[in-house]
């Protein structure tokens, strides 16, 4: 684990109800196995994240059944209330965890592929520059950095990641764009999990080993 550095940014990772999220795997795979590889990709997410960064860590969900994989990898569980990604986020940036942290680095649930060099180099680049912008292969937006948290307002959703740059252009802060293989590519599809590279976490990776015959079609 990275020691903690002074002024270290607070992490916000978003995840959705448990019954709901992901809801296009659920063309292939039962309920039960959905939320099974929900909780596999945030466990490798949080796992990442705690190898880049010593620092408050905010788990940002509506779902309190979340409560054991906010508690080992020693984060805070911030109930918000259902009603949308932004919203979500936004309550994040507004806590008294970043408040106290001075910036925040938002890392979808979803990023299974989470490669803790990748954080880290995102981290880094948060010290000199406002706004820090990770684009994925679809136009969204594989890691938000802000200093100070409301550099920009947020705008996820499709094409994300132009609209944070250009949000912070239009608000003259500093903006560094960076490609980071393992943040590029979160998993919405059967063939996200299916994408050789960069390599799913261990324990999404687990979970696609023990299902290959029902993710195969």
């Amino acid at each position: 684990m990275a020691a903690t550095e002074p002024g270290a940014p607070c992490v916000i990772v978003p995840v959705q109800a448990l019954a709901t999220a992901k809801s296009r795997l659920a063309e292939v795979l039962p309920d039960a196995d959905r939320a099974e590889v929900v909780l596999a990709m945030l466990g490798d997410v949080l796992e990442a994240v705690r190898a880049a960064h010593d620092g408050p860590l905010l788990l940002v969900t509506p779902d309190e059944q979340y409560e054991p994989a906010a508690a080992l990898a020693e984060a805070t569980l911030l109930v918000d209330a259902g009603t949308g990604y932004n919203e979500a986020v936004r309550l994040a940036l507004g806590s008294a965890e970043v408040a106290t942290a001075g910036g925040a680095v938002v890392v979808p649930a979803d990023q299974a592929r989470t490669e803790p060099a990748d954080v880290r180099v995102a981290l880094d680049a948060l010290e000199t520059h406002e706004v820090v912008v990770v684009p994925s292969l679809d136009g969204g937006t594989g890691l938000l950095g802000l200093r100070p948290p409301d550099a920009i307002r947020t705008a996820y959703g499709p094409a994300s990641a132009a609209a944070h740059e250009e949000a912070a252009r239009v608000a003259a802060r500093s903006v560094a764009v960076l490609r980071l293989a393992s943040l590029e590519r979160d998993v919405d599809t059967i063939a996200d999990l299916g994408a050789a590279e960069p390599p799913l976490g261990p324990r999404t990776a687990a979970f696609v080993a023990a299902r290959r015959t029902l993710l195969a079609g």
